[in-house]
């Protein structure tokens, strides 16, 4: 695009659509004229990490990853993962923006509770959409609405909620001046 404004360039740390998808949908709110691409790249965690810290690694480094993989602005890594609290199996994703300078917008999506089931079966060694679509009857799950759409009957999908991390961890960027760290 010659003569305009430069449009934003942003990769993301997967090919998954669920996971692309609503980084284009938030990066057109946030800068307008913007390219987003999926990129597959080494998240350095497990398939499905077990920890909000593995977690938490994998969004970090899926989202370093992508911004080196080519010319970006931002690279975005999401990643998602369970774990407990007081005994209780949760779900969430973890987003992660990083830019050229080194700054890392870091972000997560609500919890959502899983059944124990669920979580047993994935300390096995199975991945969450794997699992759900054996337990449920579907196919590829993980790159639709996700776990967290069949358990909310689809009133909160897996794009929903990561859009919403997505605006949190680019408000690292965004923010007024005097409250932008680094």
């Amino acid at each position: 695009m010659s003569g305009g404004t430069p449009r934003t360039i942003i990769r993301v740390g997967s090919t998954n659509p669920a996971k692309v998808q609503p980084v284009k949908t938030v990066a057109k709110m946030l800068f307008g004229g913007v390219d987003v691409m999926g990129v597959r790249v080494p998240s350095g965690v497990s398939a499905q990490p077990t920890t909000e810290q593995e977690t938490v690694q994998g969004a970090l480094q899926r989202a370093r990853n992508a911004l080196v993989s080519g010319p970006a602005d931002y690279g975005v890594g999401i990643e998602g993962g369970i774990g407990t609290v007081g005994g209780m199996w949760f779900g969430f994703q973890w987003v992660a923006v990083a830019d050229r300078d080194g700054r890392v917008g870091l972000s997560s999506s609500a919890r959502f509770p899983l059944p124990d089931r669920l979580g047993q079966e994935i300390l096995g060694g199975r991945e969450m959409s794997e699992v759900m679509d054996a337990l449920v009857g579907t196919s590829g799950i993980g790159r639709k609405e996700g776990v967290m759409g069949v358990l909310t009957a689809g009133h909160v999908t897996r794009a929903a909620a990561i859009a919403q991390a997505l605006h949190f961890a680019f408000g690292r960027f965004l923010a007024p001046e005097g409250l932008r760290d680094g």
